[in-house]
């Protein structure tokens, strides 16, 4: 009877540090040596981070190695990722990843992934203090968008601080930035090809607005088929 549990045991033992192995990535201890995060509680009005408080799943490019469904906060004010580490329960869970080893990270948000990097973050003429720009379109020319939260911190009576988000849109053409805030700066940057572009807006019922990605892509591809600028 003894000897049958005992053989259970060591069979049930097995298979449980067999599992714990194959869930425990070792070259995720990496991720491990960054500095540890405690998010301080404050009375300031919203939250520092993209989108709400909650962590999403993330695929990163973290010291030129790719690690994949990773659970992942991007906080926008300090432009920090916190990484979320539900495996080795032995070891630290909220950790700051290194900005200098991460190169890019995508999140997953209600299905659709999103993508940042820091390639272009070094451009002369974009926002100094922000580390990394979703990359909405990937072609020829790219088209970016940085956000960054602030503390509103008026020196209002009886007021209540409250972060304060703020975007910015780029086109990027042979690694020159134009900021982008309506249609009107399209034309200006395509000036010989104005009024192409007012037909084919015009033609196609494209709404040009920064935040309508879809019909701003499709103006992109347009004028990526023009002749030079």
């Amino acid at each position: 009877m003894w000897l049958k549990l005992l053989i259970s045991f060591l069979i049930a033992n097995n298979m449980y540090i067999n599992l714990l192995a194959q869930e425990i990535d070792p070259k995720r201890s990496i991720l491990l040596n960054g500095r540890l995060y405690q998010e301080k509680r404050t009375n300031i009005k919203g939250h520092p981070f993209f989108i709400d408080n909650e962590y999403y799943s993330s695929n990163i490019v973290y010291k030129g190695m790719t690690f994949n469904n990773l659970l992942i906060k991007y906080d926008l004010l300090n432009q920090h990722l916190i990484y979320y580490q539900n495996i080795d329960v032995k070891s630290p869970r909220f950790i700051l990843l290194n900005n200098n080893y991460l190169d890019r990270f995508e999140l997953t948000v209600s299905s659709h992934t999103l993508v940042f990097t820091n390639e272009y973050s070094d451009l002369k003429g974009l926002i100094p203090d922000i580390k990394y720009y979703q990359l909405i379109y990937d072609g020829k020319y790219k088209y970016i968008k940085g956000i960054i939260k602030t503390i509103d911190e008026l020196p209002v009576y009886n007021r209540t601080k409250e972060y304060i988000e703020k975007s910015y849109y780029y086109l990027i053409i042979d690694n020159k930035p134009y900021r982008i805030k309506r249609k009107r700066d399209f034309l200006l940057i395509f000036d010989v090809h104005k009024k192409a572009l007012r037909k084919y807006i015009k033609t196609n019922g494209l709404n040009i607005k920064v935040w309508s990605h879809a019909d701003i892509v499709k103006l992109i591809v347009f004028c990526e088929s023009l002749n030079e600028i």
